[in-house]
């Protein structure tokens, strides 16, 4: 019989917060996440797991169909951007795309499963399509702020002009885990449950359990303070950016509470978990904060791990998180999950508005190159890090390797040559249904 399926996504989660993985890139935290470093030594873990895009509308479309997401595919599409504003013209777009591509959820149901979804994210929802192969689709909202017991002693000490809008952030996973379990219940085996968790997307509120190193006014002030008085300016006070990271590290705990609570309540059903982040989260790297479209390792290095399935390992080759449709497919399907069918010697990384695009993996230049190599091509201008003694990505070497440099530029190359034969083709499909 086939198992049951349970994907785990969790927004803005750094690889390097996570405790199997703190030791890769900089930042590393090692106490944060005890009971999903337990679940890793039982997995089989990919430790150069790459999201397709810095941000959820450049990645998540990507995830769910296993292609690049292509928002400037506009063709007849052109339009949505003149009648609307620019947030309901991207919905748009990804609705385009989700509905274009076979999802992970329309695969599992080809395969026999029950599905349901569960999903805080407001980029994941019916009108962007990623309610499409579900048979049930929770895509829970906001709660109200004003109805929390802090709110009041909040705006009484801050005041309410901190440019954010609390309706929208501040869900976290305890305020729907008995939606996830009623939709759980809902379904009969085998089944293929989606859960997306927003916990450590900003303003960073983590539940006062899982709050050791802020509180709930820090938190908030913290963000507000950045939001508000910052403008969105890239630069921060180094006494805010300390506060801003401590607040993250506590909601990386929440995430990490919720895999104990899940594993308590689901281990009867005995399911394969596929956990994974969208995409990170920087702490000015680089000179940006949050997740602005860059494609340094703090952007686009997640977690990626797959628990009970029949391998347990440590995968060192790169992989790129467009692998979860035809990974899941491999579960379904009862194959044995061989790593070599999903690692690549390179992967790719981009930006929504496709103007930066991240390579990395071995370079071509050199039949025995054992190095790992970043590649980031931007407007003309070139970055190539040498990352195996360079984990930081601060000393910018395409200067000094030009062979190096070249060959992912021819790659990158291809593939923009490619996105345009692609464009055309779908421009031309759409014209003819019209």
């Amino acid at each position: 019989m086939s198992r049951n399926v349970v994907l785990v996504t969790v927004d803005s989660l750094r690889a390097d917060h996570c405790g199997f993985l703190a030791d890769e890139g900089p930042g590393g935290e090692h106490d944060l996440t005890p009971m999903l470093d337990s679940l890793a030594e039982e997995s089989l873990v990919f430790e150069r797991a790459f999201a397709p895009g810095p941000r959820t509308p450049s990645s998540m479309p990507a995830i769910f169909t296993g292609e690049f997401y292509r928002p400037t595919d506009q063709g007849v599409y052109s339009n949505w951007e003149e009648k609307s504003t620019r947030w309901q013209a991207r919905r748009r777009r990804i609705a385009s795309h989700l509905g274009r591509f076979r999802s992970v959820a329309e695969r599992m149901q080809d395969r026999g499963y029950e599905t349901a979804g569960v999903t805080a994210n407001p980029w994941t929802t019916e009108d962007t399509n990623f309610d499409e192969g579900f048979d049930e689709f929770h895509a829970v909202e906001g709660a109200d702020a004003s109805e929390r017991p802090w709110y009041s002693s909040l705006t009484d000490k801050i005041g309410d002009t901190m440019g954010i809008d609390w309706g929208d952030v501040l869900l976290t996973w305890t305020d729907f885990y008995d939606t996830v379990q009623a939709a759980r219940d809902s379904l009969a085996e085998p089944y293929f449950l989606w859960v997306f968790l927003m916990d450590p997307h900003q303003p960073y509120i983590a539940p006062r359990r899982y709050r050791k190193e802020t509180t709930v006014l820090g938190m908030l002030y913290g963000n507000g303070r950045y939001n508000y008085a910052h403008g969105y300016t890239e630069e921060l006070p180094s006494h805010l950016d300390r506060q801003l990271r401590r607040a993250y590290r506590d909601t990386v705990r929440s995430v990490d509470g919720f895999i104990e609570q899940y594993r308590e309540d689901f281990a009867a059903d005995d399911p394969v978990t596929v956990f994974h982040a969208d995409h990170g989260e920087a702490f000015q790297e680089h000179g940006t904060f949050g997740h602005r479209p860059q494609l340094y390792r703090e952007n686009v290095h997640v977690p990626l791990l797959v628990h009970g399935s029949n391998s347990v390992d440590q995968v060192k080759e790169p992989v790129s998180l467009r692998c979860v449709p035809d990974l899941l497919t491999a579960i379904a399907t009862g194959e044995l999950i061989k790593p070599e069918a999903f690692t690549r010697k390179f992967v790719l990384s981009k930006t929504e508005e496709s103007e930066r695009v991240g390579v990395r993996g071995s370079s071509w230049a050199y039949q025995t190159d054992t190095e790992e190599w970043e590649y980031i091509y931007a407007g003309g201008q070139e970055e190539l890090y040498k990352v195996t003694k360079d984990p930081d990505e601060q000393a910018n070497v395409a200067i000094e390797y030009p062979k190096v440099r070249n060959s992912f530029l021819n790659i990158v190359r291809h593939r923009q040559s490619e996105q345009v034969r692609l464009s055309k083709i779908i421009a031309d499909s759409s014209r003819e249904k019209l």
